[in-house]
């Protein structure tokens, strides 16, 4: 791997996180002050509870052979 990647794979995370909060400085959260519907928050609790785990979207990628 080269030098290049190495760097770009640490800060990569970081870069992210700058975009994000930029676009949401700009354009704001579109779904500030809604309410949850019922159904909803109910699904959340659940999933929320589940022992489950989720799998990184990277690992999704690798495996789908997906550039990320």
């Amino acid at each position: 791997m080269s030098k290049n990647v190495i760097i770009i794979d640490k800060i990569k995370p970081w870069i992210e996180e700058i975009v994000e909060k930029k676009v949401i400085e700009l354009i704001g959260d579109p779904d500030y002050g809604l309410e949850l519907r019922a159904d909803v928050r109910k699904r959340l609790k659940k999933s929320l509870a589940s022992k489950k785990k989720s799998i990184p979207a990277e690992k999704v990628a690798k495996e789908l052979k997906l550039k990320w």
